[in-house]
């Protein structure tokens, strides 16, 4: 795709010369499904990106679900916009008319939406900015691999050195979805699970089986057919109804000997009084999941509710 350039992807400082190392390798029959391919600007280490951006057909939608980005809430300004946001909100709406229910479940989407614009706002000037250091930093680079100097490779260092701390950000916040993902994906049966088991498959994997006629299978289906029964003879497993209902009230009736008072009942439906609610905010650790709205229970210590 360009025949006629020159470019390198490595920069070695100990010999002071540009090399190219990086690259892809792809088969013949997959080069119609090429959109674009470049070298980036070598920022982080003394390898440049390679960017191949390939065009694949009939890939799937994925299903995105809104969170809060709690980073929003560490800028003292983007609380204060908040603040005033959800005061406004309830002098404006809180005159009787619309009950509680709909007015708690209504302040949400607008808080969705002051959030949603600051962090469209907080990302476009991020990006902006590190997008003139990679202009920067690439006509440097140009500069350097045609006249390599102290000066220009001085101006290099300086720009990587600035955009390095501005992606810390973004690392930070990659970082929280790794944690995220392994917190919610841990302990299922999914993606995660199969990619950590990958490098195991061809250690536990299973070409053939002996059945117990003596003769040797080959097909996973007749494989898994063996297995089951096999299992199936050695647990001896039974097709028995559950037991009634009453037998499980019965025995539960006689196991648990923990009662409570009608008053202490009572005192379970008790509304939450806003003393009980300001406590558990504050003794609430951080790093919890969000729920189901996308909400964590940080936003609530910005107030006023």
């Amino acid at each position: 795709m360009h025949p006629a350039g020159r470019d390198y992807t490595f920069y070695s400082h100990a010999a002071r010369v540009y090399s190219r190392l990086d690259l892809f390798l792809m088969s013949h029959h997959m080069l119609h499904l090429i959109r674009t391919v470049s070298i980036g600007s070598i920022t982080w280490s003394d390898h440049a990106p390679v960017l191949l951006d390939l065009d694949i057909p009939d890939l799937p939608s994925r299903h995105y679900q809104w969170r809060l980005n709690e980073s929003l809430l560490k800028d003292v300004v983007h609380r204060e916009c908040l603040s005033d946001a959800i005061a406004q909100y309830f002098d404006e709406n809180d005159n009787g008319e619309v009950s509680d229910p709909i007015l708690w479940e209504a302040h949400k989407s607008v808080l969705r939406g002051q959030l949603i614009q600051l962090g469209a706002r907080c990302k476009r000037d991020r990006g902006a900015k590190i997008q003139s250091l990679l202009e920067d930093i690439q006509t440097f680079e140009t500069l350097h691999k045609a006249t390599p100097s102290a000066e220009h490779y001085s101006s290099l260092s300086s720009l990587r050195s600035e955009l390095r701390e501005l992606l810390q950000h973004h690392a930070c916040r990659s970082l929280l979805l790794t944690k995220r993902s392994y917190y919610l994906h841990g302990n299922k049966c999914g993606k995660l699970l199969a990619r950590a088991l990958r490098q195991k498959y061809q250690a536990t994997y299973i070409p053939k089986l002996k059945r117990s006629d003596g003769s040797i299978t080959y097909l996973n289906d007749e494989i898994l057919a063996e297995f089951h029964t096999y299992y199936h003879s050695l647990y001896n497993l039974r097709d028995s109804p559950p037991p009634p209902a009453k037998l499980m009230a019965d025995y539960l009736a006689k196991a648990l000997d923990v009662t409570i008072s009608p008053e202490q009942a009572e005192a379970l439906d008790v509304p939450f009084s806003p003393e009980e609610l300001e406590e558990a905010l504050k003794t609430t650790p951080t790093g919890k999941s969000p729920g189901p709205d996308g909400f964590s229970f940080q936003l609530g210590t910005i107030g006023p509710f």
